[in-house]
């Protein structure tokens, strides 16, 4: 059974560098990935952001911290 039926592959939408390591070479923006960890599959989520202000936001609010996972052009 899946636990997650509401969960499904959206495709691809954009192409970044992946973050090596948790890290980015010199030049790049680190975008960090949050996950809500919900109860149920139709309220999960992630959310990406690339501001140590907002990151502290979602760290406040209780999310999940999946660390850098990807880098940006600034």
């Amino acid at each position: 059974m899946n636990l997650w039926q509401a969960w499904t592959f959206e495709g691809h939408t954009f192409a970044i560098a992946p973050a090596a390591a948790g890290a980015c070479p010199a030049g790049l923006v680190a975008v960090r990935r949050f996950y809500n960890n919900p109860t149920t599959g139709t309220a999960m989520n992630h959310r990406y952001v690339a501001s140590g202000a907002v990151a502290n936001a979602m760290r406040a609010k209780g999310r999940i911290d999946a660390g850098i996972v990807m880098c940006a052009q600034p």
